[in-house]
C-alpha cells in the first residue's frame, strides 16, 4: 500500500486501512518524517520513501509531473532502517517506470534532508516562490540542523542529497510551468488544512524536546495554519510582516527591546492567552479588536497571526511599560470580544 496523502491526513487513512484487516506493507511516500512512526503503530512492515518529484495536483483526476530528464527520485527503504526484498522490488519497478529509485538502508536520513528543504514551503505558500531563498528560509533551515544535532538525528549531507536528485529538473508542460510547492497547492485548493505541523512543526517539536530555540519555524507554522484555516489565497502575506512576527517571537514580552526597520517593537501576550483560553476561539474573534486592544496599551498593531500580535509604541512607552500595562488588564476590562 502506497500512502501518498498529506501528512495531516495520515492518521485517518491508516485507521481506515487497519479496519479492513490489511496486513501487508505500507510505504509512506510523503513529505515529513512522522508518517512512518504513525504507520508502525498499526502495521509491522513499514517503508519510507523520499519523494523528490515536482508534481501539481489541483483537481481530481489530473496530476502533472514537471520532472525532467528524470520524472522524479523515489528512493525507498525499510523503516526504521534497512532494506529487504520488498524495497528492492519496489525500487526496480519504479526505475522501470521512468523514475530514479534505489533501495537504501538509511532512508530516513534522506527524508530528514528533504525536510530541511520543505521548511520554506510555508513561505512559498504565504508570500511567494522567491521567499524560499530569503534569509528567513535560511534561518529556518539553520534551526532544523541545530535540532537534528541536538537530537542526534542522522541527516544526509545537503550536498550529497542535491547530487542525488540533480537530474530531477523542473520543466513546463504544454507551456504551463510548475507553479508552487505542495503547501502552495493546499492554499490554492482552499482545502482548509496544510502540512505545516509536520514540516516546520517537526522542528518546533524537536526544539521543545531538546531545548533548541525555533522562533522562525514556530512563526512559519502559525502563519501557514492561519492561512489554511481562514482559506486565504496564496501570497496573501508580506515577507516583512512575517519577519516582524519572528522578531517578536525571538524577543518575548520579558526580553530587551529590539529594532525592526528602525522602530521599537514589542510582542505582548493577550491576557486571555495567559489564562489558558483556547487559541482557536481567539483566532476567530481577534480581527476587529486588534486596534482597540493596542490603543488600550498605548500602542498600534503592526502585524498579527492567530493570537500573536506585534505592536509599535505610539507615545515612546518602553517595552517594560507596555508589557506591564498588558499584565494589569483583566479580561473583563478588555474591549468586548478582543
Amino acid at each position: 500500500m502506497l500512502l501518498c496523502t498529506k501528512s495531516q491526513d495520515s492518521a485517518a487513512v491508516l485507521d481506515a486501512l487497519a479496519a479492513t484487516g490489511f496486513d501487508g506493507a505500507v510505504v509512506c511516500a510523503q513529505n515529513g518524517v512522522d508518517n512512518e512512526r504513525q504507520a508502525l503503530r498499526r502495521f509491522e512492515a513499514v517503508y519510507g520513501m523520499c519523494v523528490q518529484l515536482p508534481g501539481t495536483f489541483l483537481e481530481p483526476g489530473k496530476v502533472s509531473c514537471h520532472g525532467a530528464p528524470a520524472l522524479g527520485c523515489l528512493d525507498v527503504g525499510r523503516y526504521p532502517h534497512g532494506t529487504d526484498a520488498t524495497s528492492d522490488t519496489l525500487a526496480a519497478a519504479l526505475r522501470a517506470g521512468g523514475f530514479q529509485s534505489e533501495s537504501i538502508p538509511d532512508i530516513m536520513a534522506s527524508k530528514y534532508a528533504k525536510l530541511l528543504g520543505n521548511l520554506g514551503n510555508a513561505l512559498d505558500a504565504a508570500v511567494g516562490r522567491g521567499a524560499m531563498g530569503s534569509e528567513l528560509a535560511k534561518a529556518a533551515r539553520r534551526e532544523g540542523r541545530a535540532c537534528f544535532e541536538a537530537a542526534g538525528i542522522a541527516c544526509r549531507d545537503q550536498a550529497a542529497y542535491a547530487e542525488r536528485v540533480k537530474d530531477v529538473g523542473i520543466v513546463a508542460l504544454d507551456g504551463v510551468p510548475a507553479r508552487g510547492s505542495s503547501s502552495w497547492q493546499s492554499l490554492v485548493k482552499g482545502s482548509g488544512s496544510i502540512e505545516a505541523d509536520f514540516l516546520n512543526g517537526e522542528i518546533v517539536l524537536l526544539g521543545r524536546l531538546h531545548g533548541v530555540p525555533t522562533p522562525v519555524n514556530a512563526v512559519l507554522q502559525r502563519v501557514a495554519n492561519d492561512a489554511a484555516r481562514t482559506r486565504r489565497p496564496p501570497h496573501s502575506y508580506r515577507l516583512e510582516d512575517i519577519e516582524a512576527l519572528v522578531t517578536a517571537e525571538r524577543s518575548g514580552p520579558d526580553r530587551p527591546p529590539h529594532r525592526l526597520g528602525g522602530e521599537r517593537h514589542v510582542h505582548v501576550a493577550h491576557p486571555e492567552v495567559r489564562q489558558g483560553v483556547d487559541h482557536r476561539v481567539l483566532h476567530r474573534r481577534r480581527g476587529p479588536h486588534r486596534a482597540r486592544l493596542a490603543d488600550a496599551l498605548g500602542a498600534e498593531p503592526v502585524a498579527g497571526v492567530g493570537v500573536s500580535m506585534v505592536m509599535r509604541s505610539k507615545n515612546g512607552s518602553s517595552v517594560a511599560e507596555i508589557t506591564a500595562k498588558s499584565a494589569k488588564l483583566p479580561v473583563s476590562g478588555l474591549p468586548s470580544g478582543s
